[in-house]
């Protein structure tokens, strides 16, 4: 998926972010290591996304699955997301670099490689004519706080 940008932008990569999915501590596959989405066919699904471009990510993910999913509920907002979950309202998409700040109730399982979902982080930049010489500083910067939110979400995964 690309998300249409201005024709005189330039995009450029920051990271492979991959989407796992959140579920509720006591839920029955909680204590799975993997899961797969198929595995969560029955499941009540909250959308991280209300509208745009994005929001057909779930639907599609879950049909290559072979099933449509519940869901019950659209949010942008996180922090509601994660309290559904933890409440046992139903089971969510997470983002990798979200992992530093989920809630501790909540139980965040890797999707098995049959279907890995992911997304790019990028950066949209000006032309090159038109960048300020601290673009590429800047650049640096979002890349070494990418690569500490990477580490420290492989962290919360490891203890989930």
């Amino acid at each position: 998926f690309e998300p249409p940008l201005r024709g005189d932008l330039v995009q450029v990569d920051l990271l492979d972010d991959p989407i796992h999915i959140g579920l509720p501590k006591g839920h029955p596959l909680a204590e799975r290591e993997r899961l797969s989405l198929s595995e969560l066919a029955h499941e009540h699904w909250i959308q991280g996304v209300q509208r745009g471009s994005t929001r057909e990510v779930l639907p599609q993910a879950c049909q290559a699955a072979g099933f449509d999913p519940t869901i019950v509920l659209r949010t942008g907002d996180r922090t509601v997301i994660e309290g559904l979950i933890a409440a046992g309202a139903g089971v969510a998409l997470v983002p990798n670099l979200t992992l530093p700040i989920v809630r501790d109730d909540i139980v965040v399982r890797p999707l098995d490689s049959e279907l890995p979902l992911s997304r790019t982080v990028r950066a949209a930049l000006a032309p090159a004519s038109h960048r300020s010489p601290t673009t590429a500083a800047m650049l640096e910067v979002l890349r070494e706080i990418c690569t500490g939110l990477g580490e420290e979400a492989q962290q919360r995964l490891s203890r989930s």
